[in-house]
């Protein structure tokens, strides 16, 4: 994709946001922790449209794969103001999340990160988001969307995009602070995710069969 492409499809998107009621949950529980401008974001990878939303300031860094739909959503989040790191677990993660740490810490700036992507499982996190958080000291801060009029795409993460004035929700979940136990610590961000998430799209009577289209 040409920067003027994604350029526009980028404009595309906030126009399209700006048209939306979007309502936030939770927020005033992590609100501080926000100001710090010191937190990673942990987001399914299906809720792309929060980086559009919740990243385009402080600089926020976050990690795109080294493949070509990688390629196509680092330019748009650069366009949309975040800090382009390159890498996946499969490709480059390491140097990547070295990288996006040091940045973090020198600069005093926060992450987000699709914690699910880029290949999946859906709706399971991978380490490295808890190896970010450990590594920075940062508290990782679940958050997800959804919305009355939306399109459910019929992708492995089951990606979901507002449609023009739709009623939206993003919910804040409380902060986790990453332990030497990784694992431990990826369980309490699924559940949070997952528990959030299901309550939104139960709310808005999102059905996630990828045969799904629009509600």
């Amino acid at each position: 994709m040409n920067r003027f492409l994604a350029w526009l499809v980028v404009q595309i998107v906030f126009f399209i946001l700006f048209t939306c009621r979007i309502e936030e949950k939770g927020k005033q529980n992590v609100e501080k922790i926000i100001k710090s401008k010191k937190y990673i974001y942990a987001s399914w990878h299906g809720r792309l449209i929060l980086f559009f939303l919740c990243a385009r300031t402080n600089n926020t860094a976050v990690i795109t794969s080294k493949s070509k739909d990688g390629e196509i959503a680092a330019s748009m989040q650069k366009i949309g103001g975040c800090k382009i790191f390159r890498g996946s677990s499969k490709k480059g993660g390491k140097n990547a999340l070295e990288k996006i740490t040091e940045y973090m810490k020198k600069e005093g700036r926060p992450a987000m990160l699709s914690v699910d992507g880029p290949t999946g499982p859906v709706f399971k996190s991978k380490i490295g988001v808890a190896k970010l958080g450990l590594d920075t000291g940062y508290p990782i801060i679940p958050i997800t969307f959804s919305g009355k009029k939306v399109k459910v795409m019929r992708s492995w993460d089951r990606c979901l995009i507002p449609m023009f004035f739709s009623k939206c929700t993003v919910a804040y979940g409380n902060p986790i602070y990453a332990t030497k136990d990784l694992e431990n610590t990826v369980a309490k961000i699924d559940s949070s995710l997952n528990k959030m998430t299901k309550e939104l799209d139960d709310f808005y009577g999102i059905d996630l069969n990828p045969k799904t289209s629009v509600k």
